[in-house]
């Protein structure tokens, strides 16, 4: 449970924070990664392995809230493995 709290309060802030204070930056920059295929496997790269450091430390499947964690990193290892081997269908 610990590393559900410690999980939780990294992601909570890190993902939330600048997306709702400066939304029109955030897309914006999601706009030119997307024109990037270089930037979109650097995106790619950074997702696969933080999802993969969750999954490995946190492959928690319970009936409550930890396991959104579970699922955000499983997603984001998906998000990172398309991001790297399919840049033009993310594009």
């Amino acid at each position: 449970m610990d590393s559900s709290i410690f999980l939780a309060r990294l992601l909570g802030p890190t993902m939330g924070s600048g997306l709702l204070v400066n939304r029109s930056t955030y897309r914006t920059l999601s706009l030119e990664v997307l024109d990037s295929r270089a930037l979109l496997f650097i995106a790619g790269l950074i997702a696969f392995v933080a999802g993969l450091a969750i999954v490995l430390t946190h492959n928690v499947w319970v009936a409550g809230w930890p396991v959104i964690i579970t699922i955000f990193g499983w997603a984001s290892v998906f998000a990172g493995v398309v991001r790297i081997v399919f840049p033009a269908l993310v594009a």
